[in-house]
C-alpha cells in the first residue's frame, strides 16, 4: 500500500494552525485592569510625582487623574510622553486634570507633574488597563464642577466592550461614595484636611452610559468626571480566529 507522507504532513500541519491562537487576538472579552498607584502631596509642593504601576507591559494603557487645589489659577505641565484629555476646574478653589499614556518597553519608574506655584495641595493617580485600543483610545469624555454634597458627572456615549471611569475629587477631608453599579479603583484622603480624590470603573455596551454621581457627607466645591475607553478589537489588524478552510 503507498502512503502519501507529504499529504499526512500538510494535514498536521493544518492541525496544528487549528490549534493555535490568531495573532491580535484577546484572550479577554474587555478591557481589564493591570494596576493602580497614587500618591498625595505630603504638604503643598510645586510638583507631585506617582509611581510606575507594577506589572504593566509595553502596549498597556495608563490613564492619570491629577486633582489639585487653586483650580483654574494653576498652570500644570505634565510629563514627556502623556497627552492630556481634559481639565474641569471649580474656580480656583479646586481642578482635576486627565492624562492618557500607552506603556512603552521602556518606562521610568515613576512620573511628575509640575505646578505654577509654589504651594500646591494635590493627589495623583495612574490607573493601568490591558485591552485599549491604540489607535483610538477613547470614546468619550464628560466633565462637570459643583459645590454640594453630590459630585456628579455627565453621561458618555460608549461602544461594546468599552470601560467607562469615573474620577471625582472634592475640596474638604470627607467621604466619597462609590457611584451604583461601578467598582471602587481608589480612594484617596485628606491632603492638608482639605483634598480627596476617588475613581470607579465599570464595564459598559453601547450607548449613552447616564451620568455617575459619588454621595459625600458635607457640601463644598467638587469636580466630576466620566471617561469611555475603546477595546482594542476595533483596531486594525485586531480579528476573531476562523478555522481554515481548505477546498
Amino acid at each position: 500500500m503507498k502512503t502519501n507522507i507529504s499529504g499526512k504532513i500538510i494535514i498536521s500541519f493544518l492541525i496544528l494552525i487549528l490549534l493555535l491562537p490568531a495573532t491580535h487576538v484577546s484572550s479577554q472579552t474587555g478591557i481589564v485592569l493591570v494596576n493602580i498607584s497614587t500618591n498625595v502631596t505630603e504638604e503643598a509642593a510645586q510638583f507631585i510625582a506617582v509611581n510606575k504601576p507594577l506589572g504593566i507591559v509595553q502596549g498597556d494603557f495608563l490613564l492619570a487623574q491629577i486633582a489639585f487645589l487653586k483650580g483654574s489659577d494653576i498652570i500644570l505641565t505634565p510629563p514627556v510622553g502623556w497627552q492630556f484629555i481634559r481639565r474641569d476646574n471649580r474656580e480656583s478653589n479646586i481642578g482635576s486634570a486627565l492624562y492618557y499614556k500607552f506603556a512603552t518597553s521602556s518606562e521610568p519608574t515613576q512620573y511628575q507633574w509640575v505646578f505654577s506655584d509654589e504651594d500646591v495641595a494635590a493627589t495623583a493617580s495612574i490607573i493601568a488597563y490591558r485591552g485599549v485600543s491604540i489607535t483610538s483610545p477613547i470614546i468619550d469624555t464628560s466633565g462637570k464642577d459643583g459645590e454640594s454634597d453630590h459630585p456628579n458627572a455627565p453621561s458618555v456615549n460608549a461602544l461594546d466592550n468599552s470601560k467607562l471611569v469615573a474620577l471625582f475629587s472634592i475640596k474638604k477631608d470627607t467621604s466619597l461614595s462609590t457611584p451604583q453599579g461601578m467598582n471602587e479603583l481608589y480612594f484617596i484622603g485628606a491632603v492638608e484636611d482639605e483634598l480627596n480624590s476617588k475613581a470607579a470603573d465599570q464595564n459598559v455596551n453601547a450607548g449613552a452610559t447616564g451620568g455617575r454621581t459619588s454621595y459625600v457627607e458635607d457640601v463644598d466645591k467638587w469636580t466630576a468626571q466620566l471617561v469611555a475607553l475603546r477595546h482594542s478589537k476595533s483596531d486594525p489588524g485586531y480579528k476573531t480566529f476562523l478555522p481554515l478552510i481548505v477546498r
